[in-house]
């Protein structure tokens, strides 16, 4: 689900450079602030989805770090959804303050920690532009006519897609069941039209090349690995870890935070929701974890992955002790 959504955007966003033939790319990288300000909106969003998306435009340098930190830092994950059911009130001001502390650690981060850090890797250009005039078409003759080539990344793509949408649409897993169950529908149905819509040169330079050969193989891989090891370690009872003491509960929420997985951090939500654990527990937990929305940039590159969460733990832990300091 991870590497199809991830992959799904990342066509979207070579769909509209070419359409724009770039002009929206040039927009949103004329200022910092707006770029961390989309990222730390998009992670406030409930679940992966809205981080996925920056983690996309990163890869392929659409923002710069700033951004993907104000994402990582505003986003909770799947937690979100339990903390809104728990404790509507304090999780909103809590969705507040992280999108407040995203917005500001991002524009920290461009301007002096990382100034001007784009991604590396497979991307070392960007979004490539061509010189097609209408790459995509609605009409049924000639979609027939792109059926009709012979040629084989079409149908595999058809195949692939058609089956993810329905999947979703007779799952009725807990994750992805709801809104982001729809949204991940509607992906799926956008990024099925535009393969059948699009022209053998965007489907073969744009979507093959750039987007499939370049980066599908590596996300499944790291999703893959990260989720079938922390699989080992899931039903682990991580209150047998902790002590009676609220700055002990801290300590462990940063630790545990760096886990890149939803699931470990539900702890000490529930503990805030039964009165066990004070405030700064859980906007500890909550800045340092970032549910599954992390996979995907550590696929990327394993050097930005340790940066975002090496910031992401130093934020965390510093506003948690100054909370927990001030009584909360």
């Amino acid at each position: 689900m991870i590497t199809i959504f991830v992959i799904s955007m990342m066509l979207i966003l070579e769909f509209i450079n070419v359409l724009s033939r770039g002009r929206w790319l040039h927009n949103l990288q004329m200022t910092v602030f707006g770029q961390n300000l989309l990222g730390a909106t998009l992670g406030a969003l409930p679940g992966c989805l809205g981080s996925y998306s920056v983690v996309s435009m990163y890869a392929h340098r659409v923002v710069k770090l700033g951004a993907v930190v104000a994402t990582m830092m505003a986003t909770t994950g799947d937690e979100a959804f339990i903390m809104f059911a728990l404790f509507p009130v304090e999780a909103a001001l809590l969705t507040a303050l992280l999108v407040v502390v995203g917005l500001v650690v991002g524009l920290v981060t461009d301007r002096w920690l990382f100034p001007g850090r784009e991604a590396t890797g497979e991307c070392p250009v960007g979004f490539s532009l061509h010189d097609e005039h209408a790459p995509f078409t609605l009409s049924p003759r000639k979609i027939a006519a792109h059926l009709q080539t012979g040629q084989v990344v079409r149908p595999l793509l058809l195949l692939v897609m058609a089956g993810f949408i329905v999947l979703l649409s007779t799952s009725h897993l807990g994750h992805g069941f709801g809104w982001e169950q729809y949204t991940l529908i509607g992906v799926g149905v956008f990024t099925l039209v535009l393969v059948l819509a699009a022209d053998e040169h965007f489907l073969t330079d744009h979507l093959w090349k750039h987007v499939i050969l370049k980066h599908v193989t590596k996300i499944f891989g790291w999703v893959f690995v990260t989720l079938l090891a922390l699989e080992f370690i899931r039903h682990m009872d991580w209150t047998q870890y902790l002590s009676a003491s609220p700055l002990t509960m801290l300590l462990a929420a940063a630790a545990i935070g760096l886990i890149p997985q939803s699931g470990p951090h539900l702890l000490f939500v529930n503990l805030f929701a039964q009165g066990l654990a004070p405030f700064s527990v859980l906007l500890t937990s909550a800045i340092v974890q970032d549910g599954h929305a992390c996979l995907p940039l550590l696929a990327h590159s394993r050097r930005d992955f340790l940066v975002v969460k090496g910031v992401k733990l130093v934020v965390g832990l510093t506003l948690g002790l100054f909370v927990y300091l001030l009584g909360y």
